[in-house]
């Protein structure tokens, strides 16, 4: 059902296009962040869609891309923070620019990369994000929130949650305490591997599974499983999502979509 949210996307973008005017906050600790090289209409379409939601509660807008998009990245979005990608996590296809998933991971594990953004509260979101509504201020006091990918269960009942960083909510200080105390090795050596049930995706390194794993043993603040789906939803379907990741793999029902979409005062109109 993805071509009905890309439809969205792109309706509901042109029109707040010509009225949109995002703010830069001087005096703001929270920033709206997206990593790709690739800028195109889409990634534009996103941009505005999130920044509409984001914005008007002081959000700012950092936009991390390569340098042959800057000015135009620059002229459609005259007041974001705009930081190049390095040269050498690029490649080249077709003559376009794009990196790894490999390369994104290196990025989002350098502490070096976190200490560069000087806000605390930092919202990832990537061109597969698409917002129904503000998310609760609560979420702001967590350290690290994503729309809850795999639940571990463990032989004593505990909950080992992975939580998917494709719309996440961090704490910039937490993120660099992460990185500089522990490591993948470290944190498996904490991890009693013959009392997980569902070691499913535990071993892949990936930046949001790293954080998911070093958050709880390093006593970060983390949300109740019950209260992740209001944030953000990926696979499973939750009609009072803020926020859906993943929409161009067709996790739901064109009943789920339209759904959601025909109930929002925003969506409604662009449905037909």
């Amino acid at each position: 059902m993805s071509e009905i949210y890309e439809n969205v996307l792109y309706r509901f973008s042109e029109k707040i296009k010509p009225t949109q005017e995002i703010q830069i906050y001087e005096n703001t600790d929270k920033v709206a962040v997206i990593i790709d090289p690739r800028y195109d209409t889409l990634m534009e379409a996103v941009i505005r869609q999130q920044m509409f939601f984001l914005n008007p509660h002081g959000w700012n807008l950092m936009v991390i891309s390569h340098a042959s998009h800057a000015d135009k990245i620059r002229a459609d979005f005259p007041n974001c923070i705009f930081m190049s990608i390095d040269e050498s996590l690029i490649y080249y296809r077709d003559g376009n620019p794009n990196i790894t998933l490999n390369s994104y991971n290196n990025i989002m594990l350098n502490v070096d990369f976190w200490k560069r953004i000087q806000f605390e509260n930092i919202l990832i979101f990537q061109k597969d994000c698409f917002m129904y509504k503000m998310f609760d201020a609560k979420f702001l006091e967590y350290d690290y929130v994503g729309a809850c990918a795999v639940l571990c269960i463990l032989e004593n009942d505990q909950c080992l949650y992975l939580m998917n960083g494709g719309f996440s909510f961090r704490k910039r200080t937490a993120m660099i305490d992460c990185l500089q105390k522990c490591s993948f090795d470290q944190i498996y050596e904490k991890i009693d591997m013959e009392k997980i049930i569902d070691v499913k995706n535990l071993f892949i390194k990936a930046e949001d599974i790293y954080f998911s794993l070093v958050c709880p043993f390093l006593q970060k603040n983390m949300p109740p499983v019950d209260e992740i789906s209001f944030f953000s939803i990926e696979m499973e379907y939750f009609a009072d999502a803020a926020c859906h990741h993943g929409w161009n793999k067709s996790y739901h029902t064109t009943e789920q979509v339209l759904e959601i979409l025909s109930a929002n005062p925003n969506y409604k109109d662009f449905l037909n």
